[in-house]
């Protein structure tokens, strides 16, 4: 298993909020990370988009795929108010 490794990063606005993403994968999982700030606060969203886990001899033993959920996700993402 590797360490994770930072695939994508952007720091484009959201909304025209400030805003950070991170795509952050491994051996063990794919995830994303967004924050969003505003008016002193931060929004941090966060998807698991698959995982996998391992036996104690390495061998995958459960592989999840949530991408399904994505879309979804990124309608979240991308209908953060701060008002």
């Amino acid at each position: 298993m590797s360490t994770s490794a930072f695939v994508a990063q952007s720091d484009a606005p959201i909304n025209g909020y400030q805003a950070y993403f991170a795509k952050v994968s491994n051996s063990s999982y794919v995830d994303y990370n967004y924050f969003i700030e505003a008016k002193g606060y931060i929004a941090y969203i966060y998807e698991r988009e698959s995982s996998k886990h391992y036996t104690p001899q390495g061998a995958v033993d459960q592989s999840d795929d949530y991408s399904q959920y994505t879309p979804g996700f990124m309608q979240i993402v991308n209908s953060i108010k701060f008002e």
